[in-house]
């Protein structure tokens, strides 16, 4: 609960909780993709026009290059919309959710 007190705090410990969690998440998104341990399905469509996965699989080096660039990039986007837009997203966020009234 402590937590969570200090997440809906104020607009600022509210960018900053999700600021650091951010960072946490990237380096382990990134350091998965550089360890060689993410894995794809090859898939096709059966005879009912469903998808089914035929094969898992390793990425290429390729696919991991592509992976960790998309990957960086979606995290430096998303980092630059908290930084920009935190007061209308813990807005939202409290206008959603009554967390002030749970946490005092």
């Amino acid at each position: 609960m402590t937590e969570l007190r200090t997440l809906v705090s104020s607009p600022e410990n509210f960018r900053d909780r999700w600021l650091a969690e951010l960072g946490r998440l990237e380096g382990q998104v990134r350091a998965t993709i550089a360890a060689h341990q993410v894995q794809i399905c090859d898939e096709s469509y059966g005879s009912g026009g469903g998808r089914r996965c035929d094969r898992v699989r390793p990425l290429s080096a390729e696919e991991e290059a592509e992976s960790d660039t998309r990957a960086a990039q979606y995290f430096a986007a998303t980092t630059q919309t908290v930084r920009t837009a935190y007061n209308d997203l813990y807005g939202a966020l409290l206008a959603a959710y009554p967390f002030k009234e749970l946490v005092g």
